[in-house]
């Protein structure tokens, strides 16, 4: 879908990021090294599917089997009444 080919990718120094974050948060255990940086792994690819998400919503291309996105409410002027 565009929006996931839109966003940069997830790097290896942001998944290191989040993983010391994870490590720190639980008392920096020895030995879990691999489960934090998974876990680091999946929010991020979490976290970036929903932005995608939000992007193609915004950009009305949801894909297969998916109504379009709501026009936006900028479009048309409102009614006005004369007075």
């Amino acid at each position: 879908m565009k929006a996931r080919s839109a966003l940069p990718p997830i790097t290896i120094e942001q998944i290191a990021t989040r993983a010391r974050e994870l490590w720190q948060r639980k008392g920096a255990p020895a030995g879990r090294d691999l489960e934090f940086w998974l876990q680091a792994e999946n929010e991020l690819v979490f976290e970036r599917e929903q932005a995608a998400y939000a992007l193609e919503r915004i950009e009305g291309t949801r894909g297969p089997g998916l109504p379009p996105a709501p026009p936006e409410a900028g479009g048309a002027a409102p009614h006005q009444r004369g007075g």
